[in-house]
């Protein structure tokens, strides 16, 4: 069933039938991501959507596509999706950006996303081993990343980063304590507390309404320790 959340012109594609020097990086989501030749790529000019952009299987993306056997969609030129990009589940659609991409928060788990110059205007969490993010440039406010493989050269534009894989012990200590102790984040996250020692995950964020119009508050909170 068609709609208009998403807007752009498309095309479909067998994976294994992509020439390769036409894309850019497209290396990286064959060989890393996709397995089978046969899956169908699904491939925009340019794609603005109106609202969330699921990577999610089985969310109203492939209704709108009508073909549930794409495991890939490629941009050729912009994304800007006026919403989140969200992928929530331990894989999804692996996603490939050539030109700019715009989007209020991104949320990236168990899936594949190649980008060129990123503007996400409030939080990226990326959380989950099994996800792998790569970027040319970044600019927002928050980078939480929890267990996520994340190729990014630049951090200049990043206002805050959160890397829990690099903290020492002590520093993770100390940012558990306070996102349980804060009534703001502690709802956000799953802390557990035993004998006096905190054990934090971002993964729990993804089952709670993290990005649905809290970012303020939880910029406000965190900026505060971080400052």
């Amino acid at each position: 069933m068609k709609n208009e959340k998403y807007q752009g012109d498309y095309t479909f594609e067998t994976l294994g039938e992509i020439d390769m020097i036409t894309y850019s990086n497209f290396k990286d989501i064959r060989y890393r991501y996709i397995r089978n030749d046969k899956s169908k790529v699904v491939i925009f000019q340019n794609l603005i959507v109106d609202g969330n952009f699921s990577l999610d299987w089985h969310e109203d993306f492939f209704a709108f596509i009508e073909d549930e056997r794409v495991s890939v969609v490629i941009v050729r030129g912009t994304l800007e999706v006026r919403g989140n990009i969200t992928n929530y589940g331990h894989g999804g659609l692996a996603l490939m950006v050539m030109g700019s991409t715009k989007a209020s928060n991104l949320i990236s788990t168990g899936t594949l996303m190649n980008f060129q110059d990123v503007e996400i205007e409030n939080i990226m969490l990326a959380a989950y081993e099994e996800g792998f993010v790569q970027m040319k440039s970044l600019k927002t406010k928050l980078l939480i990343n929890d267990n996520h493989t994340i190729l990014l050269n630049n951090y200049n534009e990043v206002l805050y980063s959160i890397d829990k894989n690099t903290l020492e012990y002590e520093e993770e200590q100390e940012l558990a304590k306070f996102f349980f102790e804060n009534k703001v984040l502690s709802k956000f996250v799953y802390v557990e507390e035993e004998d006096n020692e905190y054990f934090l995950d971002f993964n729990s964020m993804l089952n709670c309404e993290f990005f649905n119009g809290e970012e303020k508050k939880v910029l406000e909170e965190i900026s505060f320790y971080l400052k």
